[in-house]
């Protein structure tokens, strides 16, 4: 062999080596920025569920206290109308009773 062919061999080798070189530090740039976009995506991921969370925890308690409004309002007419029924009775409750200490006394 030529000492031409040889340089041309080792040149060529050095550049192969030069080439993996390149190549893994390339790879391992690729990796590091991989492992940085998985963690701002997981952080993004995680912010995102936090606020659904909240926002559907904000829309339970919403619905709640509008069930406790129509409720409350249903138990105010409930009271109005037991009300309403008792003091439409109180003028024959007071007869009743008008009536019983009158025949207790023994007077008719």
């Amino acid at each position: 062999m030529s000492l031409d062919a040889i340089k041309i061999i080792k040149e060529a080798e050095e550049q192969a080596e030069q080439i993996r070189r390149q190549a893994m530090e390339q790879a391992r740039e690729i990796v590091q920025q991989a492992g940085i976009d998985a963690e701002e995506i997981l952080a993004g991921l995680t912010r995102k569920a936090q606020e659904e969370g909240e926002n559907l925890l904000r829309q339970a308690r919403e619905e709640a206290q509008d069930e406790i409004k129509k409720l409350e309002e249903d138990n105010a007419q409930i009271c109005r109308k037991i009300r309403e029924q008792a003091e439409s009775r109180l003028n024959e409750a007071a007869a009743f009773i008008m009536g019983r200490i009158v025949k207790s006394d023994g007077h008719r």
